[in-house]
């Protein structure tokens, strides 16, 4: 617009001194309407100009005012952008490590199932050697008990067979009374016998004795019962060669009989004497009848406290699997 005013003053300044040059013999009332006019266009043109002075002054202020609020939300934007990049960092960051906590949780529960599975086949791997165990135990205790029973029938039997030789050693003994000649030899029997029982009372006491450790053995272990067995087939022996020894005197007796028969008369003033030593003999196979009655006695009690004491054993040892 300023450019506009002043172009109108120029044309009219050229208007101005063309009308001057064509009329200068104007009057001097035309000339000074001009030169208001002229003023006048000066004064808006110097206003005009002040004004877009302060319009450019203006717009100058505005594109300043602009930039600041440009770089303003310029800034906006990158802190808004740094701000959403650090959230979504910390969102990644925190989906890592959630992630990585459900993945060692996921590992730890792996662990306990895996040490859950260990424990379990130990406990099934203990229950069966407990298993195997317990049945060996039984199978032991079976044998022990077998041997115990057949042991105790034998012995049952030989004690018969003691009984029945002592019975026919006592008939026989009895018809010796008329074996006049028999004296001397009897003597000689009941001094053997004599020696046979006191072997008898020695081996009566051992086998107390013997009988005593072994009750002692059996209650401080368990495994000491094939001892007791051992115990009773070394008494069976015994009784066993008791038994040979007593057929062996009972046959060579025999033998002896034809010739008791012809010495007869010779025995008539010691029939007395003989009855009298008969008689004690049949005391004392009495007292060997009743040590024998007391030894069986002893073992009925060791076996019924041994059968005890092994089902006391089998009862502790069961309570694993019970």
């Amino acid at each position: 617009m300023t450019n506009a005013l002043e172009q109108k003053v120029k044309e009219l300044q050229g208007d101005g001194v063309s009308r001057r040059a064509e009329d200068e013999t104007s009057d001097t009332g035309g000339n000074q309407e001009l030169q208001e006019l002229v003023a006048s266009l000066k004064t808006q043109l110097q206003a005009e100009k002040n004004r877009a002075k302060k319009l450019k002054k203006k717009g100058e202020d505005l594109r300043s005012q602009l930039q600041i609020v440009n770089d303003n939300l310029t800034k906006l934007e990158a802190e808004k952008l740094a701000q959403e990049q650090k959230t979504e960092a910390e969102r990644e960051a925190r989906q890592r490590k959630e992630d990585s906590d459900e993945t060692k949780k996921v590992e730890e529960l792996q662990q306990l199932v895996e040490l859950f599975k260990t424990k379990l086949q130990a406990e099934k791997n203990k229950t069966k050697t407990l298993e195997s165990e317990r049945e060996e135990i039984r199978s032991f205790l079976q044998k022990i008990a077998k041997r115990a029973n057949q042991s105790e029938a034998e012995k049952v039997v030989l004690e018969q067979t003691v009984r029945e030789l002592q019975e026919e050693i006592m008939s026989r003994a009895k018809t010796e009374t008329i074996y006049l000649s028999k004296i001397q030899k009897d003597l000689n029997i009941f001094e053997s016998q004599n020696i046979l029982l006191q072997e008898k009372e020695l081996t009566a006491d051992d086998l107390m004795t013997q009988l005593e450790e072994v009750k002692h053995q059996l209650l401080d272990k368990s495994s000491k019962e094939m001892k007791l067995t051992e115990e009773v087939t070394r008494e069976n022996e015994s009784l066993k060669q008791t038994v040979r020894e007593l057929q062996e005197e009972i046959m060579s007796r025999a033998k002896t009989e034809t010739i008791y028969l012809t010495k007869i008369q010779e025995g008539h003033d010691v029939v007395a004497s003989q009855n009298i030593l008969l008689q004690e003999k049949e005391l004392m196979a009495d007292d060997l009848m009743t040590q024998l009655e007391e030894v069986k006695h002893q073992l009925l009690d060791k076996s019924s406290k041994e059968m005890k004491l092994t089902e006391e054993y089998t009862g502790h040892q069961g309570l694993p699997w019970s």
